[in-house]
């Protein structure tokens, strides 16, 4: 991934990294919902990797440093 589509791919992840850190801050006693929230961020990682498979196949989207991405998406996962 070129440098300037890896700034893009940051940013783009930034804004819904935001919201899904603001809505687990938030005091609740729903377990529930943080369950269905959690549930709906691993959907949506699964389906920006899918995304990237089929914008580029056989890549697993990751820069030379193993920190692109592709990667971050792997990290988010292990966090959660």
């Amino acid at each position: 991934m070129n440098r300037c589509a890896d700034l893009e791919a940051r940013a783009a992840d930034a804004d819904p990294d935001r919201v899904y850190q603001q809505l687990l801050s938030k005091p609740n006693n729903d377990d529930n919902a943080t369950q269905k929230l959690r549930a709906a961020q691993r959907a949506g990682l699964a389906f920006r990797a899918a995304l990237r498979n089929v914008l580029f196949p056989g890549r697993d989207g990751d820069d030379q440093r193993n920190n692109g991405p592709a990667s971050q998406d792997a990290k988010r996962k292990r966090a959660m």
